[in-house]
């Protein structure tokens, strides 16, 4: 690698090199979006071979992220479907009090919100 490697392929070259020599202390991490849709395989290739290169305590602390992400996307997902629910709770008695003030009949209210 020198200055006439075109740019495209010099990020590569280093990718590589930092991947294969882990000589920084800190990994370089590889996203997708950093790259075009036709290099995506090399990036899923370049973070297999990282996880592959991470000791027994570098996976435990990996896998402890990946589960405290996990449960912080379920723990947001579940929030979003309460709130939804109760938005729906509230559209709904609004809907019935506007029903009532215009007579509409509890019963016919009930069907109109099934």
């Amino acid at each position: 690698m020198n200055e006439k490697t075109p740019a495209h392929i010099k990020k590569w070259l280093e990718l590589m090199e930092t991947t294969f020599t882990n000589k920084f202390e800190k990994r370089s991490e590889v996203y997708e979006e950093d790259f075009g849709e036709e290099n995506l395989i090399f990036v899923d290739i370049l973070n297999s071979i990282q996880f592959e290169m991470l000791t027994g305590r570098e996976r435990e602390m990996y896998d402890e992220e990946v589960r405290h992400k996990l449960a912080e996307i379920q723990q947001r997902e579940e929030g979003r479907k309460e709130g939804r629910k109760e938005g729906r709770k509230e559209r709904d008695e609004e809907i019935a009090r506007k029903c009532l003030e215009m007579g509409i009949s509890e019963k016919q209210i009930q069907e109109l919100l099934k």
